[in-house]
């Protein structure tokens, strides 16, 4: 649960790089970082890759480039350049367990499930952690999975992944027949964000699982507003396919975000 908006991170995020670039324009990192922001907080999808190809060229060097620029293939639905990319950081640092979960994360966006799971587990092995775990459980997910799906969101939880690990979980119990963790959880969110603030996030996605896409995407659209990195990722995740696409306000929203439905 983020404690900040995320408008506020990228405001932020902006003026530390354009500050940065005004003494070095060259830094590929800054480059990088006003990348972000043209996609997530601008929705400048041509500016981001202006930005990345920037951060390429000054820090060729630089895995984290190649990385953060294949998730803005991914969710661009540019698929075969993506795994190229993490491919490519992959030569730069073979030896990043990050690097090698993610690329099961590009096989998933691919739909390449089970070659996905068998780089998942490889990593997982090596290295225990939240990311991957719940990758896999959105791919056991995709291949209705159930109870595997729920033994990685499990796992994710005590990883630490917190209250997006809780919504994972809770969501799988929902499609594996058993709503009412999902209820529960809800409840509980939507009765802290009116004494505090709280990610629209989870609460959209809770209201998504349980099927009620008149209330999912009242709150999408709430995480629109804030800028919230999760309405660029789902357009082309495979999880969300189906009844949310065919949701007007949902049509209605991608297009404003710059995605044609």
């Amino acid at each position: 649960m983020s404690l900040v908006r995320p408008k506020e991170s990228l405001q932020k995020m902006k003026e530390y790089a354009l500050k940065a670039l005004s003494i070095d324009e060259s830094l590929g990192e800054a480059h990088l970082v006003l990348a972000a922001v043209k996609m997530i907080n601008d929705w400048d999808f041509p500016g981001a890759e202006s930005e990345h190809k920037l951060a390429l060229q000054f820090s060729p060097s630089y895995s984290t480039s190649y990385t953060w620029y294949a998730c803005f293939m991914l969710w661009m639905g540019r698929n075969d350049e993506a795994l190229t990319l993490i491919r490519r950081a992959q030569e730069i640092d073979p030896l990043s367990p990050a690097l090698r979960g993610f690329l099961g994360y590009c096989l998933y966006f691919d739909r390449q499930y089970d070659k996905a799971i068998t780089r998942i587990k490889e990593n997982l092995t090596l290295e225990p952690n939240v990311f991957d775990s719940s990758t896999l459980g959105y791919i056991y997910l995709q291949k209705r999975m159930y109870e595997e799906a729920i033994a990685c969101f499990k796992k994710a939880i005590d990883f630490g992944g917190g209250v997006m690990s809780e919504k994972d979980l809770a969501c799988a119990y929902v499609f594996a027949g058993k709503p009412v963790a999902a209820r529960n959880t809800l409840a509980n969110l939507l009765k802290q964000s009116s004494k505090k603030y709280v990610s629209p996030d989870n609460i959209w996605q809770l209201y998504w699982a349980l099927g009620e896409m008149d209330n999912a995407v009242a709150w999408l659209e709430k995480a629109a507003e804030e800028r919230s990195p999760i309405v660029i990722m789902i357009y082309r995740d495979p999880q969300f396919e189906g009844v949310l696409h065919s949701h007007p306000h949902f049509i209605a929203l991608m297009k404003k975000v710059g995605f044609e439905k």
